[in-house]
């Protein structure tokens, strides 16, 4: 293996190794170690920017929940969903562009959640932007209860931040 691979939780390299093709490298142990080297920057990214924006991280989140959260994904998608509103949610998810196999940003309006939220298993939509996700690596919520108006604003905005950040972090890696 190789500096970055073996830095990666072993559920997640497996799931890393899977994204070379789609990603459009050649596989060898160099496109492993860039897509880990890409990952492990997205994870820091992903816990700081959370954190910084009075996030903490849960194992769950459950689909009745009345707050939103966002999730990171073994494949370094960022999934935002919004505090429920009638029964449904706003939820974008972003494949920040390093899999050419799925939607680079999708978003949809009233959805909603078919399972609740768990580390280490996919998500579920019922209705979303995508029928399910890669399992899910990382789940924060908000640890300061915020009013649903300025919660779904704060998550687009730390979507937002991540989404960039994301994309520049594999210009970096697989293009730089």
């Amino acid at each position: 293996m190789g500096e970055y691979l073996d830095q990666l939780p072993e559920r997640v390299r497996e799931h890393v190794r899977l994204l070379v093709e789609p990603a459009g490298l050649q596989d060898t142990a160099d496109a492993d170690e860039i897509l880990a080297q890409g990952w492990l920057e997205k994870n820091a990214a992903f816990e700081h920017h959370t954190s910084d924006r009075g996030m903490v991280g849960v194992a769950s989140f459950s689909r009745g929940e009345s707050t939103g959260a966002l999730a990171m994904t073994y494949s370094g998608s960022i999934v935002s969903i919004g505090p429920m509103s009638d029964g449904e949610r706003d939820v974008a998810y972003a494949s920040i562009g390093a899999r050419r196999d799925v939607p680079q940003m999708s978003v949809k309006q009233d959805s909603r959640l078919g399972l609740d939220v768990k580390v280490d298993e996919v998500i579920r939509f019922e209705e979303g932007p995508v029928q399910k996700t890669s399992p899910v690596f990382a789940i924060a919520v908000f640890q300061k209860a915020l009013p649903a108006a300025k919660e779904n604003a704060a998550l687009v905005e730390v979507t937002q931040v991540l989404t960039e950040r994301f994309v520049s972090i594999n210009n970096e890696t697989l293009h730089g």
